[in-house]
């Protein structure tokens, strides 16, 4: 079973399936969306008399699907499935581990807030870091072709081009305002969760006295 106990730790293998798992199936909801954003983000690139500019989400949506079809909503999927699959992983398993080595914790509420605040924050940075090259390929995938012209035939060959370009360096783009990001959201996330995970353990735990 992939379940623990109310209030035990759950086992690393567990949190790694279930990142994974979780991971791999929110991409089929946020890779249309990512790239309904990044295409009406770009739309300063686009004269105003041009037939591929977008009026807003709905026209994006329909031109897209005029021209490409629904298989076109998820164009960039696949640098997204390697960029959230492990990157789930990392997520959650490196919070799990974090906590371990920043407290003495041997239940959920034995967890400090500074410590969820810590391991919170660090783990939405190394899940952002050990994924983010991914993530240059999934956006530039999503913004190809939104002047009219296509560079890229797909993951690899715009993996190869941004390689060729821009080497190594290339591929982590942005990821100093990325980490900054990550720090702050993921520390309000895990101690949002954390605290309200505890409110109701605490309310079981006397519901179950009351009964007993």
């Amino acid at each position: 079973m992939l379940s623990a106990k109310d209030g035990e730790k759950p086992r690393l293998s567990h949190i790694c399936v279930a990142g994974a798992a979780s991971g791999a199936a929110q991409v089929w909801v946020v890779c249309p969306l990512e790239l309904i954003k990044i295409k009406l983000q770009m739309q300063t690139e686009v004269k105003r008399t041009s037939s591929s500019r977008y009026r807003g989400t709905i026209d994006c949506i329909r031109k897209i699907y005029k021209t490409s079809g629904s298989r076109g909503l998820f164009h960039g999927i696949t640098p997204l499935l390697l960029r959230d699959t492990p990157g789930f992983v990392m997520y959650f398993a490196s919070y799990e581990i974090l906590l371990d080595l920043l407290s003495q914790r041997k239940s959920r509420a034995d967890v400090g807030p500074l410590a969820t605040v810590f391991a919170g924050g660090l783990a939405g940075m190394i899940s952002w870091f050990s994924t983010f090259p991914f993530d240059v390929i999934k956006s530039r995938m999503q913004a190809d072709g939104n002047n009219g012209i296509f560079q890229y035939r797909g993951a690899v060959d715009c993996f190869l081009k941004s390689y060729k370009t821009s080497g190594l360096r290339g591929l982590f783009s942005g990821l100093g305002p990325t980490l900054l990001r990550a720090f702050p959201t993921n520390a309000v996330i895990f101690s949002v969760y954390n605290f309200v995970s505890n409110l109701f353990i605490e309310r079981s735990i006397t519901l179950n006295a009351d009964v007993d």
